[in-house]
C-alpha cells in the first residue's frame, strides 16, 4: 500500500492516523466513536499499537525492526509441523557379551577354528544372551539330546509346518558350560554333518549359511538372524584373536 492511500484505508476501517507514520514510534488508534462504551476507557498503552512495515520472506513475514522472521505465514501457507511418525523405531544399542563368554568363543576358535563371531551369535540366539538356556542344562547353544545322552526337558519354540510353535524338547545336559562350549565347537569342526561348512571357516557369514540348514533345519530365518546379530553387535571384531599369553 502506498503512503498516499493510507488515510483512506484508515478512514474506511474506523481508524485515524497519528503523526510520524512509519517511524519507530508511529501508532494507529482506534477511533473512540467505533469503540463500545465499555472499551472507551482502555489505556493508551493498549489502545495504541506500534506500526512497522512487514516484508514477506519466503513462507515467513520478516520484521526489519526486530531483525528476524516472526513466523507469521502469508495467507494460504500452512506452517504447522508434520505429525510425528508413530511407526519410527529406534534400533537398540549393540550389546557386549561378558568377558568370559568372549574368552570362551575365542578359545574355541583357536582350538577348533570355528569363528568366535558365529559362536557368540549362537550363544545370544540359542541361550538368549545367557539368560534363557534350559534350567540345569549348562547348554547355551540349544543342542538337542539323542537317546542315551543326559538331558533336560524344556519348553521351547520350534517351526512346525512353517509356523513358530511352542513344543517340549529334550536338550542335552552338560556337566559345565566349558563342556558345552567344547562339545558344540568340536561338533561343528569335525562332524560329517558340517563338512560342507568347514571350507568357510575364514568367512563367518558363509559359514553360517552353510550350517543353518543342519543346525536349525526347520527355521527359515536362522542364518539371517545370526548374521544380523553378528553385524549389529560388532561380533566380527572378536575373530581377530589376541596373542596367546606366555606360558
Amino acid at each position: 500500500m502506498d503512503q498516499d492511500d493510507l488515510p483512506d484505508f484508515l478512514q474506511l476501517n474506523g481508524l485515524r492516523e497519528r503523526p510520524g507514520m512509519f517511524g519507530g514510534r508511529d501508532r494507529l488508534a482506534v477511533s473512540a466513536k467505533r469503540l463500545p462504551r465499555s472499551l472507551t476507557a482502555v489505556p493508551d498503552a493498549i489502545r495504541f499499537a506500534p506500526v512497522r512495515p512487514m516484508l514477506p520472506v519466503g513462507n515467513l513475514t520478516f520484521d526489519p525492526a526486530v531483525g528476524g522472521a516472526l513466523g507469521i505465514p502469508p495467507p494460504g501457507i500452512d506452517l504447522a509441523p508434520p505429525a510425528a511418525s508413530t511407526t519410527a523405531t529406534r534400533k537398540p544399542a549393540y550389546r557386549v557379551p561378558p568377558p568370559e563368554v568372549i574368552a570362551a568363543a575365542q578359545s574355541k576358535q583357536r582350538r577348533w577354528g570355528v569363528p568366535a563371531s558365529v559362536s557368540l551369535a549362537q550363544w545370544a540366539v540359542e541361550g538368549r544372551w545367557g539368560e534363557g538356556m534350559p534350567k540345569d542344562s549348562n547348554n547355551p547353544f540349544g543342542v538337542k539330546a539323542i537317546p542315551g545322552q543326559p538331558s533336560v526337558r524344556a519348553r521351547t519354540k520350534e517351526y512346525v509346518g512353517g509356523k513358530l510353535t511352542r513344543v517340549q524338547q529334550d536338550f542335552r545336559k552338560y556337566a559345565s558350560l566349558e563342556d558345552a562350549w567344547e562339545a558344540r565347537s568340536k561338533m561343528l569342526a569335525t562332524s560329517k554333518l558340517y563338512a560342507k561348512a568347514r571350507p568357510h571357516l575364514n568367512d563367518p557369514d558363509a559359514f553360517v549359511d552353510a550350517i543353518a540348514s543342519t543346525y536349525a533345519p526347520n527355521n527359515p530365518t536362522y542364518a539371517t538372524t545370526l548374521k544380523g546379530i553378528m553385524k549389529h553387535n560388532h561380533f566380527y571384531q572378536y575373530d581377530n584373536l589376541p596373542p596367546e599369553a606366555a606360558q
